[in-house]
């Protein structure tokens, strides 16, 4: 039995009944499959600039939001026990072990192209804003790299220089690989914001798989804080290398290969762990994805 979002694959189930354990295990991280589809889906695109929000906005759907084991979690049966007491843990260790693993490997191949192919980058960036929906950005203002925002933003980045002893008149800082940029990156964006607030606390039955953990006032302050960070460190990237480049070197001990990781689920003993999987793999309330019909899914022309 596999878990499937349109032509998303998040991964097959693998059950241990003695152990009563069941793993997601993905063969491959999903945010793969979004990207080919955003490339055979490319729309017609001008030569006008990006524009730093449009490529957070961008960046954020297609690495945090619709390509992330994070979008399960946005699915599922109400537990009950969230309401009860704000104290329960909603994301497990394993669950955000694997949504930092997708989100830094997406971000690495992200960068990657924005780097070594300006032109493709263009297109994709276009293309994501013109099919993934950003319902997170009502009500929001865009960051703009404008100079009096530049400069509060490399003031806010002073410390780091000042704490790594870098002078700028020692010459350029080496650059930090694009998966160990990306760890950095993901740390400040996503993991270390409101997503921690909702990874901390006590466990629960409300962990296991089938149950919906974010609603859509928690997923989109989750990706309203990611879009703005996001765009404040491709500010700085662009305005301040130095401070950026040393900050791409903080000490973040995340996977440096793997693209994505398997989710382990152990049931307590009063729950049969096949029968509770297969009532899962029979439920038919998948979500749509975020703005494609079913048909182009499936590869179909439109």
């Amino acid at each position: 039995m596999s878990l499937q979002f349109d032509f998303l694959d998040f991964g097959r189930w693998v059950l241990d009944r003695e152990e009563r354990v069941a793993t997601l295990v993905p063969d491959r991280a999903p945010f793969w499959a979004l990207l080919d589809w955003l490339e055979a889906s490319a729309v017609d695109t001008d030569d006008e600039p990006l524009t730093t929000w449009e490529e957070a906005v961008a960046l954020v759907a297609v690495c945090f939001r619709y390509g992330n084991y994070l979008r399960l979690l946005t699915w599922g049966d109400p537990f009950a026990g969230f309401l009860r007491d704000p104290g329960l843990s909603r994301i497990s260790n394993p669950e955000m072990r694997r949504i930092n693993i997708e989100a830094s490997a997406a971000v690495a191949e992200w960068l990657r192209r924005r780097d070594e192919a300006p032109r493709d980058y263009h297109r994709l960036v276009r293309t994501a804003r013109f099919w993934l929906r950003s319902p997170w950005l009502r009500g929001v203002r865009p960051i703009r790299d404008t100079p009096d925002f530049v400069r509060k933003l490399k003031a806010r980045y002073q410390e780091i220089v000042a704490a790594l002893q870098f002078d700028p008149a020692d010459g350029e800082v080496t650059r930090a690989s694009h998966r160990q940029e990306a760890n950095a990156f993901v740390n400040t964006v996503l993991r270390n914001g409101p997503l921690e607030d909702l990874h901390a606390g006590a466990p629960s039955e409300g962990l296991l798989p089938g149950y919906r953990r974010l609603w859509p006032r928690e997923i989109h302050r989750v990706m309203r804080h990611a879009v703005k960070e996001t765009a404040s460190l491709l500010i700085l990237r662009r305005h301040f290398p130095e401070a950026y480049f040393l900050f791409s070197f903080s000490p973040v001990e995340w996977e440096t290969t793997k693209d994505t990781c398997p989710v382990l689920f152990r049931f307590p003993p009063h729950i049969d762990v096949e029968t509770w999987m297969k009532r899962i793999g029979e439920k038919d309330d998948l979500p749509a994805g975020p703005a494609w019909p079913t048909a182009w899914a499936k590869g179909e022309k439109p």
